[in-house]
């Protein structure tokens, strides 16, 4: 029997279960997971892949790469795209639903302060637009 080194690490998988009961008429449900690749591209490097689908759905992506193996320096691009209820309330009475998309992407400079905390330098662009599902539609603009 023989075995090989492989040049990546298995891929870790974290689940997300989200139950928004916050309005008991109207319980939301989502179901997602984090994909992360370990190994990509080089040592210390993370291809972290987030999906989400419920209530709520979209995906994300971000190549997180140490600048070199020794460094705690690291950059960051990201792109995104989702899609999530946006209720306008009035007091305590929702007076409208909305959907809200989302879209874009990102480029981030940071230094890996230790293995739980990060301080991270970026620019975010994207597009946002709302479309109103209940409601009048006086309320927000289209």
């Amino acid at each position: 029997m023989r075995t090989d080194e492989k040049d990546y690490a298995p891929p870790t998988v974290n689940p997300l279960f989200v139950i928004d009961g916050s309005d008991y008429t109207d319980v939301r449900f989502s179901l997602g997971a984090r994909i992360t690749l370990n190994d990509i591209g080089g040592f210390g490097s993370e291809l972290r892949n987030d999906v989400i689908v419920g209530s709520s759905y979209g995906a994300a992506s971000e190549y997180y790469h140490p600048l070199n193996w020794f460094s705690h320096f690291f950059v960051a691009p990201r792109a995104f795209a989702s899609s999530q209820p946006f209720d306008v309330y009035f007091d305590d009475n929702r007076i409208a639903t909305y959907r809200q998309h989302s879209a874009g992407g990102g480029l981030d400079f940071g230094v890996a302060v230790n293995r739980f905390s990060e301080l991270r330098f970026g620019y975010q662009t994207g597009f946002l637009s709302l479309t109103r599902s209940i409601g009048s539609p006086g309320l927000l603009p289209t």
